[in-house]
């Protein structure tokens, strides 16, 4: 099981890289978002009970995984997410570090971040303030969804909900309305069922506001 947040991939990806290879004892680590305040945590798949070196080195892992996300806690298995201040009050080694260091990182991680989207997006859509497609362009050799396969002529005015299920109709047309009316970009996922097929695919993206307020473009991955 993968739940890692969406546009995150890259993020954690570095993270195994690190991480990973001096603490065996890990068998998968994981970012997720709450569902309360979508706030970020990171997840620690070990085996039960906990090895003590690992108890050990959870502050020193905290560490490294605060200089690539904002996250706000740990959770181990099941247990209760621990909060990183309170893994802090009882670190006796300099949390902080190297700020250069922090910052590069950072950078680095955006960076990552930024290239994994821009492969993945395939396909830019504009969206009515009442959740009409009003434009559809697939990129980068992507092809339509569906069984058999819809086309642009087929998606052009209907509503999301007629192409990828009211699922996907409802969440696309709360995030379209509310970066319309906050006036920010907007990134979220969500799941559409289109025609042919009986099964949900998983999808992760970006919403811009419309500079005439009449709508909205997404740019939408794929989630893996």
């Amino acid at each position: 099981m993968d739940i890692t947040a969406p546009g995150l991939a890259s993020v954690v990806r570095h993270l195994r890289e690190r991480i990973l290879p001096r603490y065996p004892e890990i068998k998968t680590l994981q970012i997720y978002r709450t569902q309360d305040t979508g706030a970020l945590v990171l997840w620690l798949s070990v085996p039960w009970p906990v090895p003590i070196r690992l108890w050990d080195s959870l502050a020193r892992i905290a560490r490294e995984a605060d200089l690539i996300a904002p996250v706000v806690g740990v959770q181990i298995n099941e247990l209760a997410v621990q909060s990183i201040e309170d893994i802090r009050l009882v670190d006796h080694h300099p949390w902080a570090g190297d700020i250069s260091e922090k910052a590069v990182r950072n950078l680095a991680a955006r960076h990552d971040l930024m290239s994994d989207l821009a492969l993945l997006v395939r396909t830019i859509l504009e969206v009515s303030k009442g959740g009409i497609y009003t434009g559809v362009n697939i990129r980068h050799g992507g092809r339509f969804p569906g069984k058999p396969e819809l086309s642009v002529e087929e998606m052009i005015g209907q509503p999301v909900h007629a192409i990828a299920g009211w699922d996907a109709h409802h969440k696309i047309l709360e995030v379209v309305n509310q970066a319309i009316d906050e006036d920010r970009v907007i990134h979220f996922a969500y799941t559409a069922q289109f025609r042919g097929e009986d099964f949900g695919r998983d999808f992760q993206a970006v919403c811009k506001p419309k500079p005439d307020k009449s709508g909205a473009w997404l740019a939408v991955a794929r989630i893996q």
